[in-house]
């Protein structure tokens, strides 16, 4: 039996007359058609009865057509709460389900005003009221109509001009004075009060604040004719509604702002990055990345430095820096400095007020007024090479996201120094090669004396930064320097008769360190006492002094007046200079010898000019590493070879060894050797990451490798201290690991890829080994193991792995010449047919 056979009962129990009870079913179905009309929950409630009395006022029903009209069915529901068929719990589960529609259709939406209106739309529906409205507290803390829905004519004319009034009504004031301390505050509304026109009978609205983190947003105001139109479930959704709407309106301008801020940040990084990327200059590189700095965060000054020795940071570009402290570049990093801390931490550091901490700031800081400051690493492959700083006078200038973003300039500014330092390297080396190959190019059909030293004489002072060149020949029988030539713009008339007047056999402390040192080097005047003639038929204060050495034969010396622009010269240069002296002397003896045979000898010039500059490629002696002894061996089986070694000291202290061996023999495989091994050490140089440097390597040997050669090469990077190896086998013969118990074993046999040249793309496996104190590790090329004998039978990796293992506790030199001694004993004659590289890695005892 339903409610309506209950009320039946009921109202016969009343004893009605048949037309009062014929009118009270009449007017409790006009109240259900109105109900389904309406779209009101089908819910029988106090509050639903409350809200048609308040339409039928609203339609000016008169007050006896009211009274009979809306009586039964307030003793309907009466009746209906006392005998507990009320569905209000329904109305409070419907109110829940509504809940959570509103707040998932809020976590759906980034929109703002989307979020807004789903909410007012929800919630308006849901009360069974046709009328509500928003209002958003902007930058300016004034209140702004957002949104609205069902406005009373009076409310909606004039463009909504009513909403937008001011002063501010009664809601926005309780709002600001604190007074709406609920949830959910039904107030008498103060705009329908004294607004001008139909107001639709409506007077009081629920005002919700929507807040977010304890930070006001704006109000929600929901309106009715009563207060007795909101139920206590109403204002409970209500509640929930404010806040979840709050949160949607917060994240909505969060995700608004991120993605502003996201984009700026893109198209900042995007231009800065073209324009880096634009140059290869160091030094533009490294200012554009301060002024662009200090531009975008608004900065007073901005700073990079980067690591030029042991906790010493060179200033290498500045922007408000007072001159003062910039005499000289350098300053060391203050232990506790803000750069300082970025640098030894690796990590971002941003003061929000570095004359407030208890050391006051640096003189610096306080020298320049500045107060706020980001330091951010400059790191290439996680090793900080410098730190990027900026700072601003006025305190708490920075926030979270400028040091993020600083942080990826900062990344893009070691790309580019990166780069930039990678092709001013390759220039560089370009120059080098092409400054000797300029020599010998000019110099190898020179058929005498007078024509090599006149070339040379004129073009080392365009290398060399000097503008004459003098000669002295070495004399034997006298044991002394005798002047021979001098050309270039002391080359005149009076310089050369003061030239040629110097005694005929040159010695003193300036000659007698050419014969002990056999290197270039710069003097001065004070340095060389005895010397003083020299020094003035040059006019010079300080000379350039290059001997001239052939195969260990010191056949004279070149000396240079370097000229006041080159204040200081590096060791490229000096290697420079030590490659002419070379190649003079090389030249110089070849003519003495071309008077014997001169087509021959013109060959054999040609053929140890190239041995010579691919012997200055190699490194003169093994490095020296606490805890290992090192040995090279180069044995090529003709005067120039494809085989080679070189040796890398790290930035982090480790060493780096390439071993390799150039596919083909003679002068081609010798100029490919040049090339590859120049490659492999500048890839070694920039990629710590073996395998990223044999990669890089490889793509440049590739795209320059117009012939069919190729090169195979085994690269290591060793930790001495711990005896730790990473390394990458391209096509090389296996290195041999003896152990100190002497028993062995081959690296890189079975993780290895192809050799260097072949495959454009290839990403080399790398490996690693650790060696314990006795251990010995042989690296050789295929000359050793493929030895062959009288009767054509190869030397091979068991009987290597036996010699070494017998020698094992000899020196490395030792080891590497038993090592030679066992093949040559092997051929038992037999010519070498293949040239022979060792390098031998033994870590020593405790």
């Amino acid at each position: 039996m339903d409610y309506r056979d209950a009320f039946a009962k009921y109202v016969e129990s009343q004893e009605l007359s048949p037309q009062e009870a014929a009118d009270t079913w009449d007017a409790i179905l006009a109240f259900e058609r109105w109900l389904a009309a309406t779209g009101q929950p089908a819910v029988l409630s106090r509050t639903a009865a409350l809200k048609y009395r308040a339409d039928l006022v609203a339609q000016a029903a008169d007050r006896e057509d009211l009274r009979q009209r809306v009586a039964p069915v307030q003793r309907f529901v009466s009746w209906l709460d006392r005998t507990g068929q009320a569905e209000v719990e329904e109305r409070t589960v419907q109110a829940l389900d509504a809940l959570k529609e509103i707040t998932t259709a809020l976590n759906q939406t980034a929109d703002l005003q989307e979020a807004i209106e789903t909410t007012l739309r929800a919630v308006t529906s849901l009360l069974g009221l046709g009328t509500g409205w928003v209002f958003l507290l902007n930058e300016a803390d004034a209140f702004i109509p957002v949104a609205d829905i069902g406005l009373p004519p009076a409310l909606s004319a004039d463009d909504r001009r009513e909403l937008r009034r001011e002063p501010e009504c009664e809601c926005q004031w309780q709002l600001r004075t604190g007074r709406l301390k609920r949830a959910v505050n039904i107030v008498q509304c103060s705009r329908l009060e004294e607004a001008n026109g139909d107001t639709a009978g409506l007077r009081y609205h629920a005002s919700i604040p929507i807040r977010a983190r304890k930070r006001t947003l704006g109000i929600l105001n929901v309106t009715g004719s009563s207060q007795e139109v909101f139920s206590g479930a109403d204002l409970q959704v209500l509640g929930a509604v404010g806040d979840a709407l709050g949160m949607a309106i917060e994240r909505a301008r969060l995700i608004d702002y991120a993605r502003s801020r996201r984009l700026r940040e893109q198209e900042t990084l995007l231009r800065l990055s073209r324009e880096l990327l634009s140059s290869l200059d160091p030094r533009h590189v490294t200012q554009l990345v301060v002024e662009e700095a200090a531009r975008i965060f608004d900065a007073d000054a901005a700073t990079l430095a980067l690591l030029t020795g042991e906790d010493m940071m060179t200033i290498v570009a500045t922007v408000g820096w007072q001159q003062e402290w910039l005499e000289g570049g350098g300053y060391r990093a203050l232990p506790g400095g803000l750069t300082h801390r970025a640098y030894v931490g690796g990590e971002t550091i941003i003061e929000a007020d570095m004359l407030a901490s208890p050391s006051g700031g640096s003189d610096l800081v306080r020298a320049h007024g500045w107060r706020a400051g980001v330091a951010v690493p400059v790191a290439i492959r996680d090793t900080v090479i410098g730190v990027l700083t900026v700072y601003a006078t006025t305190a708490d200038h920075f926030s979270d996201d400028d040091s993020r973003l600083l942080g990826l300039i900062a990344a893009q500014a070691a790309l580019a120094i990166h780069n930039a330092r990678e092709y001013e390297e390759k220039a560089q080396e370009a120059w080098h090669r092409n400054a000797l190959l300029q020599v010998a190019e000019n110099i190898r059909d020179l058929s005498t004396m007078q024509d090599i030293l006149e070339t040379v004489g004129h073009l080392a002072p365009m290398f060399l930064g000097a503008t004459s060149c003098g000669f002295f020949l070495w004399n034997g029988p006298a044991a002394a320097f005798v002047p021979h030539l001098i050309v270039g713009d002391a080359d005149d008339a009076q310089c050369r008769e003061r030239f040629a007047a110097l005694p005929a056999a040159q010695t003193g402390v300036l000659f007698d360190r050419v014969l002990a040192v056999r290197q270039p080097f710069l003097v001065t005047q004070p340095e060389a006492p005895g010397s003083a003639d020299v020094f003035d038929v040059f006019s010079a204060k300080r000379l350039l002094v290059v001997p001239l050495v052939a195969r260990s034969l010191l056949v004279g010396v070149m000396i240079l007046d370097p000229s006041s622009e080159t204040e200081r010269y590096t060791t490229r240069l000096l290697d420079i200079a030590s490659g002419m002296g070379t190649q003079t002397a090389v030249a110089i003896e070849n003519e003495r010898l071309r008077r014997a045979e001169m087509e021959a000898e013109r060959l054999a010039q040609e053929l140890e000019l190239a041995h010579n500059i691919q012997r200055s490629f190699l490194p003169d002696q093994a490095p020296t590493l606490a805890g290992w002894d090192i040995a090279p061996r180069w044995e090529p089986a003709r005067i120039v070879t494809g085989d080679f070694y070189d040796f890398v000291m790290q930035p982090d202290g480790g060493l780096g060894v390439v071993i390799a061996d150039v596919s083909d023999k003679g002068a081609p495989a010798a100029i490919f050797m040049a090339v590859s091994r120049s490659l492999l050490r500048a890839s070694s140089l920039a990629y710590s990451d073996v395998a990223e440097a044999i990669d890089h390597a490889n793509a440049l040997i590739a795209a320059d490798a117009e012939s069919s050669m190729f090169v195979t090469a085994f690269l290591l990077n060793l930790d001495g201290r711990v005896g730790h190896i990473d390394f990458v086998n391209a096509g090389h013969n296996p290195p041999l690991l003896v152990r100190a118990d002497g028993t062995h074993e081959w690296l890189g046999r079975e993780a290895h890829g192809p050799a260097l040249g072949i495959v454009l793309d290839y990403r080399w496996p790398q490996r690693s080994v650790d060696l314990a104190p006795g251990d010995t590790l042989v690296l050789y090329t295929d000359g050793v193991t493929e030895a062959i004998n009288g009767d054509d039978e190869a030397f091979g990796e068991e009987r290597l792995a036996q010699v070494v293992a017998q020698g094992r506790d000899l020196s490395a030199e030792s080891l590497a010449s038993h090592i030679v001694d066992a093949v040559a004993e092997f051929a038992g004659g037999h010519p070498q047919f293949d040239d022979i590289t060792l390098v031998v890695l033994k870590r020593l005892g405790e």
